[in-house]
């Protein structure tokens, strides 16, 4: 019988004794506790410790975050931005909607309280939270709508009081749901291919071992793994068929649940499964696989960034390096802000407002937006590319962290190839002067709101979505689903397998993008 498997999150030093009784007290369930310091952890040998740790909470049922005082290691996968590897352990929970069961130190949570009510005052006084940093990750806990419990704890007797009224509550509403949904063991289930090849190669099993051990032919088993083969359409109905008491014992050799197996549910298509699948089924030639891909994947919408993914220029300064430089002021004064904001000193909007007044001291007019633009052009064969797209019916989007204004003075005519524009807006008076700056939601982790948002609006899956960007602050949109082409990197590395499913390291003809498209 699979057990589940529940992925203990915390820093390490601060709370070392507390991680190892909650494991002790998970192991008295008969559950399984994963825990990197007892080596639970499987380290990848193309990975790093903390990439390591990402890929094993995608095999666990449940996750437990610890906050007590310490911040914790800086995480190496997110660029500039200061968040702790803690922090990025509990967004890919929280992207894998894993249920989440979240514990604050009561002492640190109430000064928490206290930071909140000076208004997030920088200025404040921490004395059991380490920094600024641990007070933002809270607040993002807290503002988190996702499936996740939060509680305060003394010792780790309330951790553990906490932790077994919420698993009876959860398991009294599978009972009742169970009394819904009887499941007969002659009742027939559709099985995923992705999730079966997923589970049955992570643990290392062939499918001759998985047919011994289930009593299934090998043939059998081939057969549900191949039917993704059938058809460039994917399909529920191309799904094989097995009864719930065949796929309970597959279940139970993948250690792993029937729901993590079944088809029919709103994760059968996720890009994770599909891009290990044609990655990695029949083929270990990289460049083989990433055909087969693309030429599965239809493409229905694409979302461009701007800056560096659309134009080129000759000093490789963004709309908004150009704009501080042509109203007097030095690169490092665009920077110093960017830095506050990355190490969340600064909120997106106290950005936004801090910069409308610089722009306001000098006096920005319409007229400095228009010289700015100038200096920006298209990749060559862009024009020719929306039209061809367009005409082929796939929708497409700009989400950028540039300026309104400027994007559409450099698309021209282009515009109406356009469903809808993302970006920062600047409203300009009667007479052509700054009013006030209007700061997009949709840049660095807003852009992955954003893709979703498009494809809930238009029923799609999110493989059948594209999004090409560039920098850093694109590297949030494969949370989405979408599919990811990284182009002209920079502040990107654009091999990270998390972030960019293909890179174009030179691109100069943007006819060159089509070639991850498959849009006829």
């Amino acid at each position: 019988m699979a057990k589940p498997r529940m992925f203990i999150s915390s820093t390490y030093n601060d709370l070392k004794e507390i991680r190892s009784e909650v494991a002790n007290f998970v192991v008295s369930y008969d559950y399984i506790p994963v825990i990197f310091e007892k080596d639970d952890v499987t380290f990848q040998l193309n990975s790093s410790i903390e990439e390591s740790c990402y890929e094993e909470i995608s095999e666990c049922s449940l996750f437990i975050l610890i906050i007590k005082e310490k911040f914790g290691a800086i995480s190496k996968t997110h660029g500039k931005k200061v968040n702790s590897v803690t922090q990025t352990e509990y967004n890919v929970a929280r992207s894998l909607g894993i249920p989440i069961f979240v514990f604050i130190y009561r002492s640190s949570l109430d000064e928490f309280r206290s930071w909140e009510k000076s208004g997030m005052d920088k200025q404040f006084k921490f004395y059991n939270l380490e920094n600024i940093h641990l007070a933002y990750f809270i607040k993002e806990i807290f503002e988190d709508k996702t499936f996740r419990y939060i509680h305060d704890f003394i010792s780790v007797d309330d951790i553990k009081l906490k932790l077994r009224k919420q698993w009876a509550g959860l398991f009294q509403k599978y009972l009742t749901a169970a009394q819904k949904f009887k499941i007969r063991e002659n009742d027939s289930i559709y099985v995923n291919p992705f999730k079966l090849f997923y589970f049955r190669r992570h643990l290392g099993i062939s499918q001759r071992i998985l047919a011994e051990k289930s009593g299934l032919h090998e043939r059998k088993i081939q057969k549900i793994e191949d039917a993704a083969l059938k058809k460039r359409r994917l399909d529920l109905r191309d799904f094989e068929i097995l009864s719930f008491a065949e796929l309970t014992k597959i279940a139970d050799i993948l250690q792993c649940s029937i729901g993590n197996l079944k088809g029919g549910l709103p994760d059968d298509f996720l890009s994770q499964y599909l891009l290990y699948y044609f990655k990695n089924k029949g083929t270990t030639q990289k460049s083989k696989s990433i055909e087969k891909t693309i030429s599965l994947f239809k493409t229905k919408i694409i979302v461009f960034d701007f800056d560096g993914t659309l134009t080129k220029q000759k000093d490789n300064l963004t709309t908004w390096e150009k704009l501080w430089l042509n109203l007097g002021y030095e690169v490092n004064d665009c920077a110093e802000l960017h830095r506050k904001f990355s190490n969340s000193e600064i909120s997106h909007k106290q950005w936004c407002d801090l910069t409308e007044k610089k722009f306001k001291n000098k006096k920005l007019s319409e007229n400095h937006l228009s010289s700015i633009a100038e200096d920006f052009t298209l990749i060559e064969g862009a024009s020719e590319v929306f039209e061809e797209l367009f005409q082929n019916n796939i929708q497409l989007y700009i989400c950028s962290g540039s300026i309104d204004y400027v994007i559409k003075k450099v698309l021209g005519k282009n515009i109406k190839f356009f469903q809808e524009i993302k970006s920062n807006k600047m409203i300009f008076d009667d007479k052509g002067m700054l009013k006030s700056i209007i700061g997009t939601k949709y840049d660095f982790e807003g852009k992955s709101d954003y893709i979703s948002q498009i494809i809930r609006e238009n029923q799609i899956q999110p493989f059948e979505t594209l999004f090409v960007g560039n920098s850093l602050n694109d590297e949030w949109a494969h949370q989405s689903g979408a599919m990811t082409l990284c182009v002209n990197p920079s502040m990107t590395n654009p091999d990270h397998p998390f972030q960019w499913t293909y890179c174009i390291r030179d691109l100069r003809n943007f006819w060159d993008i089509l070639k991850y498209i498959d849009y006829k």
